[in-house]
């Protein structure tokens, strides 16, 4: 006898968290229920997991929609970075993405510096670039004026 369940957990070689699925009674009844993997699919409970699922879908647009207009807004932007350097221009280290973050915090804008990077190390003064990954697949690229402190 078959019986259709709701997954709570992602289930190796059934279905991931979410979906429903239709098993035999006895894997539902002695795994999936005992190792709280998945419950009976009853029309409560689906109607349940899909206004669930409706919510997550209309957070995440939102979100993506807030990823999207930060984007535009860090386009726009020009950071400048004042930092040690010699007197040719070349800096004592380089640029780093804490520096890029605290330049963004100055604009309102909070961004993990885990979330920063550069195609090459900005080791001296001059325009330079940093990318920024603000999920969803969204990337913007802000542009840079390294400064030598004192000037």
């Amino acid at each position: 006898m078959k019986i259709r369940v709701l997954l709570l957990s992602d289930v190796k070689g059934l279905g991931k968290k979410g979906e429903i699925k239709e098993v035999s009674r006895g894997y539902a009844d002695n795994f999936l229920f005992r190792q709280h993997l998945a419950v009976e699919a009853t029309p409560a409970v689906i109607a349940e997991a899909q206004a669930r699922e409706e919510a997550r879908k209309r957070r995440e647009q939102k979100e993506r929609e807030a990823a999207r207009e930060l984007a535009s807004r860090i386009a726009t932007l020009r950071l400048t970075i004042r930092k040690p350097a010699g007197e040719a221009g070349r800096l004592f280290g380089a640029v780093t993405a804490k520096d890029v973050e605290d330049a963004l915090k100055k604009f309102g804008i909070t961004v993990n510096k885990k979330n920063i990077s550069f195609a090459s190390p900005i080791k001296v003064v001059g325009p330079a670039s940093a990318r920024i990954d603000l999920g969803f697949g969204i990337h913007q690229e802000v542009a840079i004026d390294v400064v030598r402190e004192g000037d």
